[in-house]
């Protein structure tokens, strides 16, 4: 399974390859195209974006989704984005089935723009069927692939309810042809609808850092440094917490035996420890601070 960045950057080769040979553009020309603001505009159109309707704004989706007969495993966020993978419950296995990734973004235009990115990600630019051919609508609008590996068998399903983008990807549909790719999406699309809404024009509720500091502002590579973290979660929850270092200055964050936060400096330099925060339901605020890591 190909994640949305690599398949984007196929779109965008495979559609440069097709522009550049059409008459008239094989040679340079004066002003520099931006191909995938291009390839994009096409998808929009070809989907008819401008006419996708707009549901009310939702709470968030919960980061720990809970799906009967399903084990969520390996939460991953990254700039908003979370990816978590979906094993059996019953009979208990280590086989990954499916995978959900989600955005709670700060209003359905942009929640549509989500999806209308992972259209245009696609390597064909054939047009996917709108969810409502499955049954009973799904989330405000939304599309389907079929993968080829039974009759039944779905490849993705992505969609969006008010401010919550949503796919649903097979891992492997030729594993699993009879898996119910729709009703694991249906489930998903009932826990946002019993989300509380928000008025429109109100900002998203998010994670807030209270405080974020190191208990020294200079330390020795090789040696930890004592970090000091206070988040309020709007909801109550427990946040994802993904550290990124900046900067020549190397190191990692573990938790210590004590329960502690700790940075385990690795390499000299000055360096700024950035923290992104994704509170329980998926909203995102970031922090940092910074620090000379010294040489021995």
């Amino acid at each position: 399974m190909m994640n949305t960045h690599r398949l984007l950057k196929r779109a965008r080769q495979v559609f440069l390859v097709g522009l550049l040979s059409a008459p008239g553009l094989a040679q340079e020309v004066d002003t520099p195209l931006d191909l995938a603001s291009i390839h994009r505009k096409q998808i929009a159109e070809l989907y008819e974006f401008s006419s996708w309707p707009k549901g009310e704004p939702r709470a968030g989706l919960a980061n720990d989704l809970a799906l009967p007969g399903w084990t969520s495993v390996d939460l991953q966020a990254v700039d908003g984005l979370l990816t978590r993978r979906f094993k059996r419950t019953e009979p208990e296995t280590e086989v990954v089935s499916f995978v959900v990734e989600s955005h709670v973004a700060q209003s359905p235009r942009a929640a549509h723009q989500d999806l209308l990115g992972w259209l245009s990600s696609l390597q064909s630019p054939q047009k996917r069927p709108a969810l409502r051919e499955l049954g009973p609508t799904i989330g405000d609008v939304g599309y389907f692939s079929r993968s080829g590996a039974g009759p039944r068998a779905l490849a993705w399903i992505a969609f969006v309810r008010g401010n919550v983008a949503v796919r649903i990807l097979a891992f492997d549909a030729r594993q699993e042809p009879d898996l119910n790719l729709r009703g694991i999406a249906r489930e998903i699309d009932q826990a946002l609808l019993a989300t509380a809404t928000l008025p429109r024009g109100i900002k998203l509720p998010l994670p807030v850092v209270r405080k974020l500091a190191s208990e020294r502002d200079e330390v020795v590579a090789g040696e930890r440094v004592r970090l000091e973290l206070e988040i309020t979660d709007p909801h109550k929850g427990t946040p994802h917490l993904r550290w990124m270092l900046e900067g020549p200055g190397r190191g990692y964050v573990e938790r210590g035996k004590d329960g502690e936060l700790y940075l385990y400096t690795t390499a000299p330099g000055p360096m700024e420890l950035k923290l992104e925060v994704t509170g329980s339901m998926g909203t995102t605020t970031r922090a940092s601070v910074g620090l000379k890591v010294l040489e021995d």
